[in-house]
């Protein structure tokens, strides 16, 4: 039982979007299931509360490591004039996304593929001009983005 690997896509709008994000930063949210995360005019949030390597290494008690867990793929489709969330808070959330999975990844691969691996999952796409509210930019590139996570869990 349980959804087919790839099949879960998790997607949100800002604060929703936020809590997505963080799903996608902590390795115990993982699961062969989740495929993706999907981003509109979002932003991770902080997490004061525990360090970053427990974010990564699972912490105590945590699931092992087992095979099909693999960070899930990631778009963020952020707005260049947005003042409820930052430009600069997307390109701080794709930076921790990617250094947090550099690190995961520099557990289970050789030295020679860890830039290949480390971030190519996590993708921004920025539309120049756009604010807090979802355009055209948007919805196309979520729609073809979706599509293909549909198309890699499928076949």
């Amino acid at each position: 039982g349980g959804a087919a690997p790839g099949s879960v896509l998790l997607a949100g709008f800002s604060q929703g979007a936020g809590l997505a994000l963080a799903a996608a930063e902590d390795r115990r949210s993982w699961s062969p299931a989740l495929g993706g995360v999907l981003s509109l005019r979002g932003y991770l949030p902080r997490r004061n509360n525990w360090g970053d390597e427990e974010l990564w290494t699972g912490g105590a008690g945590s699931r092992a490591a087992g095979p099909g867990l693999k960070p899930p793929a990631v778009l963020m489709c952020h707005g260049g004039d947005d003042r409820v969330s930052p430009r600069r808070w997307a390109v701080e959330a794709v930076d921790r996304l990617r250094r947090g999975r550099s690190r995961y990844e520099s557990e289970r691969v050789g030295v020679a593929d860890r830039e290949r691996v480390g971030g190519e999952r996590v993708e921004l796409m920025v539309s120049e001009g756009a604010t807090h509210q979802l355009g055209p930019d948007d919805v196309w590139r979520a729609r073809w983005w979706i599509r293909g996570m549909v198309e890699d869990s499928t076949g």
